[in-house]
């Protein structure tokens, strides 16, 4: 009886340490869908996050951060509420800043990369 649990306790744990080992997507291209939508995509073309975006998109692009991390960078048309905005997305999809050109306030950079302490 003891074994068996040994065993089944054993499986587990190499099952739990092949999920973790298990490489994660990464965000590798970014596509404009029907001129409103940012589609995230990994290397074997599996979508990894979609956003709408609520106006037309102009331009949108992959970078990388100083980090090696992927950042997703859009910008949008001269019309609606967001007109003329620049968004930058981390890879998985999570807002990192919102560049509006009609701000006069300083942005702050620090939110854009990670920054290590001196």
């Amino acid at each position: 009886m003891r074994s068996k649990v040994l065993w089944g306790v054993l499986a587990l744990l190499l099952a739990g340490a092949a999920y973790l080992l298990q490489p994660r997507s990464v965000a590798e291209d970014v596509m404009i869908e029907e001129r409103t939508c940012l589609q995230v995509y990994d290397r074997r073309g599996r979508r990894l996050w979609r956003r709408e975006m609520g106006a037309p998109v102009v331009l949108a692009r992959m970078m990388t951060a100083r980090d090696g991390e992927p950042r997703v960078v859009a910008a949008m048309l001269a019309q609606g509420p967001d007109a003329g905005c620049l968004f930058i997305f981390d890879g998985s999809g999570e807002p990192i800043a919102r560049f509006d050109p009609g701000q006069t306030a300083p942005y702050d950079p620090s939110r854009l990369f990670d920054q290590q302490d001196p």
